[in-house]
């Protein structure tokens, strides 16, 4: 019964990482159309505070963005924590999990460069490359815990 749980619980945090990654993919992709790339001049404070004014023009749009991808991360985390945890066995998982959250990792570095760097065209196209890359590597997490979820190693048989 634990397993089962462990593995709806491992099925929920992949399912909720693809989710997240491509959700916040469709925030960044927005936030950039309306031309909020730079709302948020600075990194991680948000015009120099935690929570910004929402009253300037694409704070909310680029701020959004911003903790969208904060909560993302913490699934990709505890994706990774749990993979390790209680499915460490399976070194499909181990791989895409560290592989996920280490792209993950670059991912939000870039997004700072994307920041820090006033939008350069070559970076903003990396990020979007980057995040296209973690968000494979989520859903292939994902399907592959829906469809048929870790092999475990088979239980030594009990003598009678």
């Amino acid at each position: 019964m634990i397993d089962s749980v462990r593995l709806r619980l491992l099925r929920i945090l992949t399912l909720g990482s693809a989710v997240g990654v491509f959700g916040t993919m469709i925030l960044g992709s927005y936030t950039g159309a309306i031309g909020a790339g730079l709302a948020c001049p600075d990194w991680p404070l948000c015009r120099g505070a935690i929570v910004p004014d929402f009253r300037q023009p694409g704070v909310a749009a680029e701020y959004a963005h911003r903790l969208f991808a904060a909560a993302t991360s913490l699934l990709v985390l505890l994706t990774l924590v749990a993979t390790l945890l209680w499915f460490r066995s399976d070194r499909r998982y181990v791989v895409l999990s560290v592989l996920s959250f280490l792209l993950l990792a670059g991912q939000v570095t870039l997004g700072m460069v994307t920041i820090t760097s006033g939008l350069d065209s070559l970076v903003v196209t990396g990020h979007l490359a980057l995040a296209t890359t973690v968000f494979g590597t989520t859903v292939t997490l994902a399907v592959m815990s829906v469809t048929a979820g870790p092999r475990r190693p088979a239980l030594a048989a009990t003598p009678a």
